[in-house]
């Protein structure tokens, strides 16, 4: 009778905590964005419009690979996150492209930690974070980087990295 109420215990205290976890990932899904100003003369607040670097990245792949939208919603294989994201998928690439910071981001894919070793590099693209499978036998290169304050993911096969790599560093 002890031992059975034990259960039901660490049961709920399971489905409580799961519950907490579920509840703060959906409130990480506000975000504020900002975009650049300029005042004149007079004070007045005028928007600014500029090519960044991540809007040349994403035509240079969208012609490379014909990205279409993806009707996936998972990040990495993770249902729990609530990003806003814009998720693409071309040949054996998927594409996320991330509102929020690269560092909200980074610090929220830390908690998948039982399912993803990771690697933080500054090597090739800036900030970037590589989540390598614990359990596989290294077929797909999944990695989180920033371009020009904008934070890109990619999930891909191996022998496509060496390609994605070149057009990112172009």
């Amino acid at each position: 009778m002890l031992r059975t109420i034990a259960y039901i215990i660490f049961l709920c205290t399971g489905i409580f905590a799961f519950t907490l976890i579920v509840l703060f990932f959906r409130d990480q899904s506000s975000f504020v964005t900002t975009r650049g100003t300029v005042s004149d003369e007079s004070g007045a607040v005028i928007p600014t419009e500029t090519t960044s670097r991540a809007q040349d990245v994403i035509a240079r792949l969208d012609r490379a690979y014909k990205f279409r939208t993806s009707r996936e919603k998972d990040i990495f294989w993770a249902f729990i996150f609530q990003f806003a994201v814009d998720s693409r998928v071309g040949g054996s690439v998927r594409m996320y492209k991330f509102e929020e910071e690269y560092s909200l981001v980074r610090k929220n894919m830390l908690l998948l930690w039982a399912l993803y070793n990771f690697q933080d590099t500054t090597d090739f693209f800036g900030k970037t974070m590589y989540l390598n499978e614990k359990n596989s036998d290294g077929q797909f290169v999944r990695f989180i980087t920033e371009i020009n304050g904008t934070t890109f993911g990619f999930e891909l096969v191996r022998d496509e990295y060496e390609t994605l790599k070149g057009l990112l560093l172009q």
